[in-house]
C-alpha cells in the first residue's frame, strides 16, 4: 500500500498539486482496502485507519522531505531557500568540488526531495556526496526548475505542434484528430530530443544562479 502511496504522491508533486493530511489518509486508506481486497479477506489482521503517527512513520520511512501538505505555513520556504545556497557553497569548497568536465570520478549530486528518489542514498558510492534541497524550495532554488523545464517543454510543443500542422496541411484527407493517433512513443522521443538540443547553453548555466553562482 505504501508503494502505491508513494507513486501516487510523486504524481502530485510533479503536477504540483498540494495536499493535505486528510486527502492523504484517505487516500491511504483506499489504497489499503483495494490491496487487502485483492489478496483476500484474510489477510486484514487489523483495521487500518491512516492515523498521524502512521503517516509520521511512512514519512520518516519514505524520506519524504518534500511532501508539499496543503496549510502549512510556506514562509520558510524562502528562508530555507535563501540560506542553503551559502551552505551548499561550504560543501563545495571542503569537498575541492568544481564546475569542470573530465576530472578524476569526484561527484556532488544535489536532489530535491521527491517521493520517488530512494530513502537513503549516502552509501552509494564512496566519491559521491549526495545533498537534498530543504523541503519545498524546489520551485525557488532548484536548477531545472529555474527556466530549464519551462524552455523544455515550449520547444517541446512548438515541435509537436509544427509536426501535426504539417502533416495535415500535406495531407488534406488527414485530419489533426487522426494525427495524434497516429502519434507514438518513437515520434515523441524524437522530440524530446530536438526539444534539448534547442535548450541555450546560457539557460543551463543561469540555472545554477540562485542555487549555486560559482557554476553559473
Amino acid at each position: 500500500m505504501e508503494k502505491l502511496l508513494l507513486i501516487w504522491l510523486e504524481d502530485q508533486n510533479q503536477r504540483r498539486v498540494p495536499v493535505s493530511l486528510s486527502v492523504i489518509q484517505e487516500k491511504a486508506r483506499e489504497l489499503h482496502a483495494a490491496v487487502v481486497k485483492k489478496s483476500g479477506e484474510g489477510s486484514a489482521s487489523e483495521e487500518f485507519s491512516a492515523s498521524r503517527g502512521w503517516f509520521n512513520s511512512f514519512k520518516a520511512r519514505a524520506n519524504l522531505h518534500n511532501v508539499k501538505l496543503q496549510g502549512e505555513a510556506v514562509s520558510a520556504d524562502g528562508v530555507a531557500a535563501e540560506s542553503f545556497p551559502s551552505g551548499l557553497a561550504e560543501i563545495i569548497r571542503e569537498g575541492g568540488y568544481t564546475a569542470d568536465q573530465g576530472l578524476p570520478f569526484k561527484v556532488l549530486l544535489v536532489l530535491d526531495n521527491a517521493p520517488g528518489h530512494p530513502a537513503d542514498l549516502s552509501n552509494m558510492h564512496p566519491n559521491v556526496k549526495v545533498v537534498y534541497l530543504p523541503p519545498n524550495t524546489t520551485s525557488l532554488i532548484q536548477s531545472m526548475d529555474q527556466g530549464v523545464i519551462a524552455n523544455f517543454k515550449a520547444y517541446y510543443l512548438r515541435r509537436t505542434i509544427r509536426s501535426a500542422l504539417r502533416a495535415v496541411e500535406g495531407n488534406k484527407e488527414l485530419t489533426l484528430k487522426e494525427f495524434w493517433k497516429g502519434c507514438n512513443i518513437a515520434d515523441a522521443v524524437t522530440n524530446i530530443a530536438h526539444a534539448w538540443d534547442e535548450i541555450k547553453v546560457t539557460t543551463l548555466n543561469g540555472a545554477w544562479k540562485k542555487l549555486c553562482p560559482v557554476c553559473e
